[in-house]
């Protein structure tokens, strides 16, 4: 995986045992609260969560059974000056079946 690379993998994980995203790939998950009844389903995973300072679970704006999460940034004084201009960003959606995670896993491993 690229070094400098910030992957950050969010969303509700209701089936998916996460262990092995933070085994193999290093990642952390930053929810610590209930986010539907007693289970922690709607997970934030990142392999630099020192760029983030908390992960706070609230009751949904929506009509939803799930709890919401707000994850804030670290601001540092760092990061340089936002610009102002159109980006072109890739995003890549994975289902959640065994096959997509291994894809997945193989697709984070060989990020460069």
């Amino acid at each position: 995986m690229n070094n400098n690379a910030v992957v950050v993998i969010a969303g509700d994980f209701n089936q998916l045992n996460c262990s092995e995203l933070e085994v193999d790939l290093g990642l952390s998950q930053l929810v610590h609260q209930n986010t539907r009844g007693s289970n922690i389903l709607d997970k934030f995973l990142t392999n630099r969560p020192d760029l983030f300072s908390s992960a706070t679970v609230f009751d949904s704006l929506v009509k939803s059974d799930h709890k919401a999460i707000l994850v804030q940034g670290v601001s540092n004084g760092h990061c340089p000056p936002v610009q102002q201009q159109q980006q072109h960003l890739k995003f890549v959606v994975y289902e959640r079946t065994p096959k997509h995670i291994n894809e997945l896993s193989t697709a984070l491993e060989n990020y460069s």
